[in-house]
């Protein structure tokens, strides 16, 4: 058994050993609860399966593991930016709220301020975080909160070790993020623990409940009503919003925006009579949550410009660490998809990438050499390239689908580069973040 499936059955442990203790929680109230939530109960008693974790996070080597490291962690500061772009939404709409009512003030003014320039800097330094490299990286982020004596405050009377804990902290920060996402993927994956899940624990204690939704108790569905309103956007997970509670609902990501936007179309013009959806099982948003931040975001450089006179290099990179790179150099400009859950041939990575070279003739540009290529690398080489743009795979030679060459094809055709955007959308997996790097294209 390698790295990864030694820390994938210690968080199975944990994550069935959580269900027993919440199920404890709810038949024998906060008595039985830990003070500051399970993970940290069992960390504080020095529970063997997470201090077995903490030496594999310690002594991590494998590929796999610092795959999984990084998603886990570029999970984590995914969900702080998106939670305080929940906050300054609620922040602005109080802010309208009391102008409308005319009691907008100097001293709300100096508040509101300092409140939205606290999420600017939580936003930034998580967006800084979330493009990070190494898992040491991370290491440095958490070992610098280790140094801050208002981390341990809260703990000091109730930890048994500190010191300990203290030595130990950065790694079980890691840890703690790892578990949480190991969670996730579990919620998202096992149906049958549904009415465990933070949203229907949500539901139960707001005094209502999903089970009077007869598609909810069947597929895990919750079927649009009067009091079930969609929310479309360009970029973000759709979502609904419940008006008796003031929630929002985030629905699951294998629901295509484009397909629910048609959806509620039909359904709006009473062509679609009855509808439902998956919902995420996290808990909710507080509100109606309608900020449009993409998800698929733009990790560095720049969407594509029709003014065709600035590329430079780009990434593009969606929750789950799927990336689209863009890499510019004089007159020509390779396309290259990276995959978390990547192609192998002969134990090699696998690669999809489509290479051009264009010129200018008179006002107008042109493509005058387009090929789709497999690229190939070892396993060190593509932990590499994930983070690095300059690595090129080399180990095998590279596979040409096609090639074209001495040609004059229009780059734009009615403003759109439409040839160009044909083949990425033919060989390219991740049609999301195409539809981000294009998106300003109408």
């Amino acid at each position: 058994m390698d790295e990864l499936e030694k820390l994938f059955s210690m968080l199975e442990v944990l994550r069935n050993k959580e269900e027993t203790y919440n199920k404890k929680v709810l038949e024998e109230g906060p008595s039985f609860q830990y003070t500051f939530g399970f993970l940290l109960g069992e960390y504080n008693l020095k529970n063997k399966y997470i201090l077995e974790a903490l030496d594999i996070i310690k002594n991590h080597r494998q590929p796999d593991l610092l795959r999984y490291f990084s998603l886990s962690l570029r999970f984590y500061f995914q969900k702080i930016i998106s939670e305080s772009v929940q906050h300054l939404d609620k922040i602005n709409n109080e802010i309208k709220c009391l102008k409308i009512n005319k009691e907008w003030n100097d001293s709300h003014s100096l508040c509101y301020n300092n409140l939205i320039s606290t999420e600017n800097k939580i936003i930034d330094n998580a967006k800084e975080m979330f493009s990070k490299s190494t898992i040491n990286d991370f290491f440095d982020y958490f070992s610098s909160e280790a140094k801050k004596k208002s981390t341990f405050d809260t703990l000091a009377n109730w930890i048994i070790d500190i010191n300990f804990f203290k030595v130990n902290y950065c790694y079980y920060r890691v840890f703690e993020t790892i578990y949480n996402f190991f969670c996730f993927e579990y919620l998202s994956l096992k149906d049958r623990n549904i009415k465990e899940s933070p949203l229907f624990l949500y539901f139960e204690n707001h005094n209502a409940s999903l089970l009077v939704d007869k598609n909810f108790i069947k597929y895990g569905l919750i079927t649009l009503t009067s009091d079930y309103k969609p929310i479309c956007t360009d970029h973000l997970e759709c979502r609904i919003f419940n008006k008796s509670l003031n929630i929002t609902l985030p629905l699951s990501r294998k629901i295509d925006n484009k397909l629910f936007k048609k959806f509620i179309e039909l359904y709006n013009v009473g062509i679609i009579k009855q509808i439902s959806f998956k919902p995420s099982l996290f808990e909710p948003y507080t509100g109606k949550f309608t900020t449009d931040m993409a998800l698929e975001a733009v990790e560095f450089g720049r969407v594509f410009d029709i003014e065709l006179t600035d590329f430079i290099p780009t990434k593009l990179v969606s929750l789950d660490s799927d990336s689209l790179w863009i890499n510019p150099v004089g007159n020509e400009i390779t396309f290259e998809e990276l995959k978390y859950d990547f192609d192998t041939f002969d134990d090699y990575v696998m690669t999809q990438a489509v290479h051009l070279k264009f010129f200018k003739k008179k006002d107008d540009f042109y493509i005058e050499h387009i090929d789709h290529e497999v690229f190939f690398y070892t396993y060190g080489e593509y932990d590499k390239r994930l983070y690095n743009i300059k690595i090129k795979g080399k180990v095998l030679k590279r596979q040409k689908t096609f090639k074209i060459d001495d040609s004059e094809i229009p780059f734009l055709t009615h403003g759109k580069p439409e040839f160009l955007i044909q083949i990425l959308y033919t060989y390219f997996s991740r049609k999301d973040l195409l539809d981000e790097y294009f998106h300003n294209i109408k």
